[in-house]
């Protein structure tokens, strides 16, 4: 099935569920959005879009108004409606406000003798071009006055802190009136005696009270003006809803949905003080657990829209609570989110604003994202009620983002290579810099022990199949959203162990466990099968660390997180590390409770390994009031690419370990214990310091000869970064060798004034010393070896390194957005080739702005090179209906037969490839776990790079 037009798409309720075979097609549709304008449309009449007004008997004027910083006098003749206008336009004459202030007002006019007239005050605040019952202020009454003699009605008007920021209209009115009390007018007269006044009333966007919206001066469904709702795939438009809502009567309110899709509510433009702001909401959520899930996102000066905590803001409350996971097919997939269930209890999130929005126009966007599976039990979505915007504290200092957090180069004997470490700043002030170079300490304490024997035992494992749950006997099979999910440890197996020693440096190490080495046959985890040919599910595996048991007090700085595997493949590992108030009783992980402070990403798998992960700017400010909690997750690969078991142990602990996996309906962190694995001790160590103190091994800085850093020091602006090279030459070096090092990169950050940087370096095979050349593309340096196949390069920096200074690198900046039937042409510094589909394919292909995918999931794509080349390379990944990356694995295939498996972690995985060969095609294929069959993968590229090899 093809994408489709939106015409069409607005004709479909639901997605496609095809015959078996049948590839499901993406579709990207971007909706139009709209907003009502408070003043006169331009080419409008006036009033427009207001009503007009009318007093047929005749027209007693308006002679002065004075209100917020308004004084406008005006005729005071009394007359017919055809000598004396009934409603003057004075919307060219602007007053200012500010939200939740106060501000008098005097009215001046004729009553035309010894008449009463009654006053009244209109003014817009939610611009939706009425002015609704909470928007009409009596000012008073005026008698026998000629409108010059000075006698005023006067009051006060209370600017509503919900009032929206911008231009909005306000209208003084003035009618005869022979009752009492007295009958004020109504904001759409048509007889009488009196006259009416238009002004324009500008509402800032950031002093007294700040922006406020409680979504309450609208009649349900409709939204506040300047609101806007968008939708794509199988979403659904925001409403107002009056059934569960902090305020009443209305909340906003989307739902999640069973197939894939996106649901958007922006606000707004707000005007952030120069001094930072804050943004404080209330909020309700009941989404899938780990499937289905809600973020909150911002656009900054009509920029893109970006993950509130990715483009620098920060929660204080109610932050990001899961992570979402990339098996079904989620736009935010692999993303931290809010999921489960939060309700009918509303919340309260507090979110920092960037720095980088301060002093800037910027738009929130709340957005519930849903997978191709099911949904919550009903009523289920995001509702979000009384949304305040409040000047914030700007911070003054700087604060410091080394990016990566490690670094990794293979190169040939006596080649060299470079890569770009970037230095931020995210706070304010100027960052102070300076890199120095440390080498691994021999001498270093080992935080584990080696293991020195092998246990038989059982293959503790969750597993989704046809076996039972735990050793229970009778026990029942759990069905989860998602497939049948059940437990149950498989046969005992022996496996020789071989040593496990970790280095640690000088820092402190803590974990709970009394040996950190893994065993055999002890790991648990969600899965199916086993080995090889079975696949590992979403897994989150979680410990709670106590810092007054080891000792810690004050404020620490978290530098690495050690994890093990027993065995499995290689796949990624997000490492999320969270504070929990220690009030939160002992050995309990509510994930309502947590904080995220900081992230790490890495790689595990093997047989009997450890990983350690750097996780850079974590610190924790209160040791007393506050302990860590540390998550360790991998999302799911498909079906045949292998069973991954975390590495634990039986040695003694201190506090129980958690799992939790929706797959497997753990859906919150639970003790293994409490699931029939109470010998499973998961090994996890976090190397902390105290904040402000050196991290380990940089507290005796030392050269590395094969290491360099240019520059290596330097200043850096607020919200500003400035990239440096690092350097590695093998020059010397012992071929087949790995060789480690740390960049210690100190700064006048004071909460964080040291950050490690790892760097290894693997020193690859040379090519033989009797190879003939006749081909006419030589390799002297690259590692590749004739028949030997290519050198596989995984460092964009060190395949340039390997290639000509001659090369043509394509960015798709400006292909064609949408489907494109017919192969693409390129070329550039004397190569050529077409970008297309493989021939005999379902369709064409699909493309985003700057990337290229395919049409249909089915397809390949297919680069051509009309002149043959024997170097390239370029970003190859794997994505979702929405052209979000779903982290599953990417085939390459060269035209030679070489076939490399891309283990994607997003759109930055780089690969390339140095061959003696002509290169004369490539195929880039994402294929699904089940052919034909849910979840549905699409590939993509983007900043391919040809050329020859040195």
């Amino acid at each position: 099935m093809k994408r489709l037009s939106l015409a069409v798409l607005a004709c479909l309720a639901t997605g496609v569920a095809g015959a078996a075979g049948v590839q499901q097609a993406r579709w990207v549709t971007a909706l139009p959005f709209t907003t009502l304008s408070a003043v006169t449309p331009t080419g409008a009449p006036f009033p427009a879009p207001y009503c007009a007004e009318a007093f047929s008997n005749a027209v007693e004027p308006i002679s002065r108004v004075v209100f917020a910083g308004i004084d406008n006098t005006s005729p005071t003749t009394v007359g017919p409606q055809t000598a004396q206008p009934p409603h003057q336009d004075f919307t060219a004459i602007i007053g200012t406000v500010d939200p939740g202030a106060s501000y008098p007002i005097a009215v001046e006019g004729n009553t035309d003798g010894n008449f009463v007239t009654g006053i009244k005050a209109y003014i817009d605040w939610n611009q939706d071009g009425t002015f609704a019952g909470d928007e009409v202020y009596q000012v008073g009454t005026l008698a026998n006055s000629t409108g010059a003699d000075g006698i005023q009605a006067t009051n006060t008007i209370a600017v509503p802190a919900t009032a929206l920021p911008g231009n909005t209209r306000m209208r003084v009115q003035k009618k005869f009136t022979s009752s009492t009390p007295p009958t004020y007018p109504t904001p759409c007269n048509t007889a009488g005696f009196g006259q009416a006044e238009d002004y324009t009333i500008t509402v800032t966007g950031g002093g007294g009270g700040g922006d406020a919206w409680d979504f309450d001066d609208v009649t349900a469904p409709a939204l506040p003006a300047g609101w806007t709702s968008s939708a794509d795939g199988s979403g659904v438009a925001w409403v107002t809803q009056t059934t569960a809502v902090d305020t009443a009567p209305n909340a906003a309110y989307a739902p999640e949905q069973t197939t894939v899709g996106n649901s958007y509510l922006d606000s707004p433009a707000i005007s952030v003080p120069a001094t930072g702001g804050v943004l404080n909401f209330r909020f309700a959520f009941n989404l899938e657990t780990g499937f289905d899930g809600a973020v909150l996102e911002i656009a900054i000066n009509g920029g893109a829209f970006t993950d509130i905590v990715t483009a620098g803001g920060s929660f204080t409350a109610g932050g990001y609570n899961g992570t979402i996971s990339t098996a079904w097919g989620s736009p935010i997939g692999g993303r931290q989110a809010w999921t489960g269930e939060q309700t009918p209890t509303y919340a309260t999130s507090t979110v920092e604003l960037p720095l980088s929005a301060a002093g800037q126009s910027v738009v929130l966007r709340w957005r519930v994202a849903s997978d191709s599976s099911v949904a919550a039990a009903a009523p289920n979505g995001l509702w979000v009620d009384t949304i305040e915007v409040t000047a914030g504290t700007a911070p003054t200092d700087p604060v410091i983002a080394v990016t990566p957090g490690s670094l990794s180069f293979s190169v040939a004997p006596d080649a060299t290579g470079t890569s770009p470490l970037t230095i931020a700043n995210t706070g304010g002030g100027t960052l102070n810099f300076t890199i120095e170079e440390t080498a691994p300490t021999g001498a270093a304490a080992r935080g584990y022990e080696p293991a020195l024997r092998s246990r038989t035992g059982r293959d503790a494992s969750i597993d989704i199949g046809d076996v039972s749950f735990g050793k229970a006997p009778g026990m029942t099979t759990q069905i989860s959203a998602k497939g049948p999910v059940q437990v149950n440890p498989l046969a005992g197996r022996e496996i020789e162990l071989r040593s496990v020693e970790t280095p640690f440096g000088t820092a402190v190490d803590i974990s709970q466990t009394a040996s950190n080495a893994p065993i055999a046959a002890n790991g648990v985890g969600c899965g199916s099968g086993s080995g090889a040919t079975g696949s590992t599910a979403d897994n989150s595996w979680w410990r709670r660390f106590y810092f007054n048991e080891h000792s810690i007090s004050g404020s620490v700085q978290i530098n690495t997180v050690t994890v093990a595997t027993e065995s499995g493949p290689s796949m990624p590992v997000t490492v999320n590390v969270y504070t929990i108030p220690a009030s939160v009783a002992v050995d309990t992980i509510p994930t309502a409770q947590l904080t995220l402070i900081g992230t790490g990403t890495g790689t595990v798998g093997g047989n009997l390994t450890t990983t350690t992960v750097p996780i850079t700017g974590a610190v924790v400010d209160d040791t007393t009031g506050k302990n860590l909690v540390v998550e360790y997750h991998v999302d799911g690969v498909p079906a045949g690419s292998g069973r991954l078991f975390p590495g634990g142990n039986t040695s003694a602990q201190t506090h129980t370990a958690f799992i939790s996996s929706t797959t497997c309906s753990i859906t919150t962190p639970t003790p293994t214990a409490g699931i029939g694995f109470p010998d499973f001790h998961l090994v996890m160590v976090v190397n902390v310091t105290p904040a402000g103190g050196p991290p380990t091994g940089c507290d005796s800085p030392t050269d590395v000869p094969w290491l360099s850093v240019t520059p290596a020091s330097g200043s850096v602006g607020p919200v500003s970064s400035t990239a440096v090279t690092v350097g590695v030459d093998a020059t010397g070096l012992t071929t087949g060798e790995s060789y480690s090092a740390t960049l210690c990169v100190a700064s006048n950050d004071a909460a964080n004034p040291l950050v490690q940087v790892p760097v290894t370096l693997d020193v690859t095979a040379p090519c033989p010393s009797d190879r003939i050349f006749a081909n006419g593309f030589d390799d002297t340096s690259t590692g590749s070896c004739g028949s030997s196949g290519p050198a596989v390069y995984t460092d964009r920096t060190a395949f340039l390194a390997a290639i000509g200074a001659t090369f043509y690198e394509e960015a798709f900046t400006g292909i064609p957005t949408g489907a494109v039937s017919s192969p693409m042409p390129f070329s550039g510094s004397g190569y050529s080739y077409t970008v297309f589909t493989q021939a005999g394919a379902t369709s064409g292909l699909y493309n985003d702005p700057g990337i290229i995918s395919t049409d249909n999931a089915s397809d390949q794509i297919v680069i051509t090179f009309t002149t043959p080349v024997n170097a390239v390379g370029g970003n190859f990944w794997a994505t979702d209906i929405s052209v979000s990356p779903t982290g599953t694995p990417v085939v390459v295939t060269l035209s030679d037969g070489t076939v490399e498996t891309v283990t994607v972690s997003g759109s930055s995985t780089f690969r390339g490839f140095t061959t003696s060969a002509p290169i004369t095609s490539l195929t880039i294929d994402a294929p699904e776990a089940v052919p034909g069959a849910a979840p549905f993968f699409w590939s993509t590229l983007d900043n391919l790079i040809v050329g020859s090899a040195n």
